[in-house]
């Protein structure tokens, strides 16, 4: 991981970037307190672990950001790896140009100079503030140089929510992160995120699009073929396949721009919450005592995101009517 640090000229131009954004949602931060400066210099790794808004649109940019900007860190951000443009099979593509006679219209460099910039932003975002691929080995070498890093356990699933969906965490049944993060000895902060979910009406949602006559057949045939969506691909095809099924993202209107909430929560310290676990359930092997731990810091992620859905009841520039009139 030979990452090299944006510099202090980046950072303010990337800061310059997001100004537009926060001046529509207004983001509010909740908890500073739990992540002060000295918690990020224990020479521990930190996992601050967060649910996905609708689309994932600013989880990323508005966490990290504000991060940097008053704790003077940079997490690192844990991303899916399509942004890499990684699993994803060989298209067709190639073999349909063979059997093709005619030439496609050609571009002009700067046309095709356009669409790398285009394609490409993210990626050199993300990579640039240090972001990398949600993958084992990658989490594996971040802890254990006691990197701050930054978890959406609920991945795509958790971003493309579907209908009646507000608020709710999507995550995997099997307790992955939490055994690795003992073995580093590192502390989780649950950040909970609330307000893009009610930025956009659903008129279709993934489960919805599989019904449509022939656009249904088509996408899970492109889904099949391309392998779109796959995190979990070492755990076999079969969760490789079921990923990509849930990768396809909802039909919808944006609303009226609602104010964006983000809070940090009580640190969690693995080991320290794992021996305690396992005193109070003595006869529950090591095995379900990671799996309750796993639970555990899911149903505190659950109680900050609703308590953060209370705060902003109170907030009389919620609406985007009183903030942004």
């Amino acid at each position: 991981d030979p990452f090299t640090p944006p510099s202090a000229q980046e950072i303010r131009e990337q800061q310059k970037q997001l100004e537009p954004m926060r001046k529509i949602f207004s983001p509010v931060f909740v908890g500073m307190e739990n992540i002060p400066r000295e918690l990020f210099e224990l020479d521990r790794p930190i996992i601050l672990v967060a649910n996905h808004t609708m689309y994932g649109l600013f989880d990323f940019s508005f966490i990290i950001s504000h991060i940097l900007e008053k704790r003077n860190l940079l997490v690192r951000g844990l991303a899916h790896p399509i942004i890499w443009g990684e699993g994803i099979a060989p298209s067709n593509a190639e073999n349909e140009t063979k059997s093709k006679t005619q030439e496609a219209p050609k571009q002009n460099d700067t046309e095709q100079n356009a669409n790398v910039r285009n394609a490409n932003s993210m990626m050199e975002t993300f990579t640039k503030f240090g972001a990398v691929s949600v993958k084992p080995r990658n989490i594996y070498r971040l802890l254990q140089k006691n990197e701050a890093v930054l978890l959406f356990p609920g991945g795509a699933r958790e971003a493309y929510k579907r209908k009646g969906e507000k608020h709710t965490l999507h995550w995997s049944d099997e307790a992955e992160f939490t055994r690795l993060g003992q073995r580093f000895n590192a502390i989780v902060v649950p950040v909970a995120c609330v307000g893009q979910d009610d930025n956009f009406r659903i008129l279709i949602d993934s489960a919805e699009w599989r019904n449509v006559p022939y656009v249904g057949n088509r996408i899970e045939k492109s889904l099949e073929e391309a392998n779109v969506g796959a995190v979990r691909t070492w755990k076999g095809s079969e969760v490789a396949a079921k990923e990509a099924e849930t990768f396809i993202p909802p039909l919808s209107l944006p609303t009226a721009p609602h104010r964006l909430y983000f809070k940090f929560g009580t640190p969690i310290d693995l080991n320290v919450k794992h021996t305690e676990l396992s005193k109070a359930n003595t006869e529950k092997s090591s095995a379900e005592i990671n799996q309750l731990l796993y639970s555990y810091i899911r149903s505190q992620l659950e109680s900050e995101i609703e308590t953060l859905n209370q705060y902003r009841k109170l907030d009389s520039f919620e609406s985007p009517s009183r903030r942004l009139l």
